[in-house]
């Protein structure tokens, strides 16, 4: 157990490392535009909360993140930057807990956990997702993707009998992964 606390604790060292500079950042110039200007604003229309950025995209979940995001930290860029990063941090021990899950009787799982998550932490292909304020819904989705397969592999293993709970909880992350 401690040896996880441990991992965990490099894991999220290295994340914040490996980021901290990307909460310093301002709005980006290639942030969708019409985005930041629905966050940036005063006022939030009905329309926005359903179809909004670039193009007419129905993502509620993420609008109603900016806009919580904005109440807290107002149009300071620095926390929806550090909002972005929080998410990836999470989502990495997400993968820490599938990679736990899916290498169960492996005698090294916390350690390949751990190298699991740290490359999914760390790879530079994410790095887009987690420096852009306007990517937030690949963070998003990533999340409640992670949960589902979590929760997959939670009903393969038999950890819980398959009950109306476990079926409507797997059906419910999975919807809001889609409304990232």
């Amino acid at each position: 157990m401690t040896d996880r606390i441990v991992y965990i604790s490099i894991l999220l060292t290295a994340g914040i490392l490996a980021y901290l500079n990307a909460s310093m950042a301002g709005f980006l110039s290639i942030d969708d535009a019409r985005m930041i200007a629905t966050i940036t604003s005063t006022s939030y229309p009905l329309k926005d909360l359903f179809l909004s950025g670039a193009g007419e995209y129905f993502r509620p979940l993420v609008v109603i993140s900016y806009t919580v995001n904005a109440m807290f930290a107002g149009t300071n860029p620095a926390g929806f930057h550090t909002v972005n990063i929080v998410i990836h941090l999470l989502n990495s021990l997400l993968v820490y807990y599938l990679a736990l899950s899916l290498f169960q009787g492996n005698e090294h799982k916390d350690r390949i956990a751990l190298i699991a998550s740290l490359i999914f932490l760390l790879n530079p292909l994410n790095t887009e997702a987690v420096v852009w304020i306007s990517a937030r819904p690949d963070l998003l989705c990533t999340s409640f993707a992670l949960l589902t397969l979590i929760l997959l592999v939670k009903l393969k293993e038999g950890a819980s009998p398959v009950t109306l709970v476990s079926l409507v909880s797997l059906f419910f992350a999975y919807l809001v992964s889609l409304f990232s």
